[in-house]
């Protein structure tokens, strides 16, 4: 029998393309994962046994909870978005010297011969690529975390940070993230040492000028970090959180200089400092921005005289105690409101035509001192809005139309400012032998009777007083003319 050859192509391409899609569990949702930084955790070691048991997911919540505990995780725990890949091993555990196990990422201990780093080979990198591209969207995969099933303490870096079940080992995460999330630099002084480039990360620095610091910016606060009057370099100053200029970073114990004695990038269970705080939040903000969604979506807008349209804005929740996100609205630049609605009323306080709607939210964090321009922590939305004022008009019957009896309504709007109205109807233009009638100011219809129906031209003259003056508009109609 013959097979096309893309039928065979398919068989062979479409099995391996998606043999390593996995069943995901959404544990956090909090927004559209286009403006939010979205987690997503492999487990490796875990039996199908484990993983229907419960153990597996208690294991990732246990882990995730001790993330978030801390900062600025915490705070921002609303910016994330966090998925669970169930990933089924035929062995439980991991491999140990001496101790081989078969898990579908295969991860092992004594990593590059030191016993509590674990490692996933070659081939369990690449499935663990496989399995993360098939199983969540593109928009998905900001970090990337695998657990794997052993209480020993372990774990290592990279594009994806591998601990163990261990209660302290979610630190090891922490820490990772801080490299492949935040960009920082390790502040310990073991591993091979340069100081012939300025390092690109922003926790470590070559300058000892106090205003060439990169964590100080301006010299000092409150756009930098260092008080004016700490020593630079600092020495005898061991509190853990103290912004000075610490020897030692980067792995050099000279020559390379941290931000402050310890944190979290030299040691384990210590805080993130001021300048991975600052450096973290600036990359969540890299990926979410401050504004959710607005209302209207869209961005040009009429809006006639005695209108009012009523615009609003939401925003991801910061979980800071009394701090949220401040919004202001302007028009044209002029502050008019603030609060996540504000209503817009057109009351002639503007000149016709088009003006600016401005909505800009703040995230007016301690925690960033140095802003890049624009800031990252704020972002603002902008309608169009073609404010448009009641004109003098006839508006029915439409001008040049001929009438269909011998009573027509007349309809109209009469400017806000307009103080007297007056109604000309005639066979001649200007002309007044059908009607000479003066129209109550807050009137907007006239019935009119008794028109001719022979045909004839019918000429309309609408007069207004404004400011003080007369005009007037004129209108010509065809009188209606009935078979004979």
């Amino acid at each position: 029998m013959y097979i096309p050859k893309i039928i065979v192509f398919c068989l062979f391409y479409c099995v391996s393309a998606f043999a390593y899609a996995e069943p995901i569990t959404n544990i956090q949702n909090t927004g559209d994962s286009a403006n939010r930084v979205d987690i997503v955790v492999l487990g490796d070691g875990y039996t199908a046994g484990e993983i229907s048991s419960g153990k597996y997911a208690n294991d990732v919540d246990t882990a995730i909870t001790n993330i978030f505990n801390q900062e600025p995780f915490k705070e921002y725990k609303a910016f994330f978005n966090i998925h669970r890949i169930d990933v089924t091993s035929v062995d439980s555990g991991i491999s140990k010297p001496g101790s081989p196990k078969n898990t579908a990422l295969d991860a092992f201990y004594n990593c590059a011969n030191t016993r509590r780093l674990i490692c996933l080979s070659a081939s369990g990198n690449t499935t663990a690529r496989n399995i993360v591209t098939n199983s969540v969207d593109a928009n998905q995969q900001d970090i990337q975390l695998v657990i794997v099933n052993d209480s020993e303490y372990g774990g290592s870096g990279g594009f994806r940070a591998v601990f163990s079940t261990h209660p302290a080992a979610s630190d090891i995460a922490l820490h990772e993230l801080g490299h492949s999330f935040g960009r920082l630099a390790d502040e310990y002084s073991l591993g091979t040492c340069t100081t012939t480039l300025e390092p690109s990360e922003v926790n470590v620095t070559l300058q000892t000028q106090r205003n060439l610091i990169k964590w100080n910016a301006s010299g000092g606060p409150p756009n930098g970090w260092i008080e004016f009057d700490t020593q630079i370099p600092t020495t005898g100053n061991t509190s853990t959180l103290i912004p000075g200029l610490y020897i030692g970073g980067k792995y050099c114990t000279s020559g390379v200089y941290r931000a402050t004695y310890d944190s979290k990038m030299r040691s384990l269970n210590r805080p993130f400092n001021q300048i991975g705080q600052e450096q973290l939040i600036k990359r969540i903000y890299n990926i979410v921005s401050p504004i959710d969604r607005v209302t209207p979506l869209t961005t040009t807008l009429v809006l006639r005289e005695g209108e009012s349209r009523t615009f609003s804005v939401i925003s991801p929740v910061i979980d800071a105690g009394n701090r949220s996100f401040t919004t202001t609205w302007d028009i044209d630049g002029e502050i008019v409101g603030s609060g996540t609605d504000f209503t817009v009323l057109n009351q002639n306080q503007y000149a016709d035509g088009l003006h600016t709607l401005k909505v800009v939210v703040h995230d007016p964090t301690p925690k960033i001192r140095n802003h890049t321009a624009p800031e990252e922590s704020t972002e603002s939305f902008k309608w169009e809005i073609d404010f448009q004022s009641i004109i003098t008009e006839i508006v029915s019957p439409a001008n040049n139309s001929q009438f269909t009896a011998s009573a027509v309504t007349f309809k109209w709007t009469i400017a806000s400012d307009a103080t007297t109205a007056w109604l000309y109807v005639g066979s001649r233009l200007g002309g007044q032998d059908i009607l000479n009638s003066r129209i109550g100011i807050n009137t907007t219809a006239y019935i009119l009777a008794n028109l001719p129906e022979d045909g004839q031209v019918i000429y309309v003259r609408f007069w207004t007083r404004q400011a003080g003056a007369w005009s007037f508009v004129d209108y010509n109609y065809i009188a209606n003319s009935p078979p004979t």
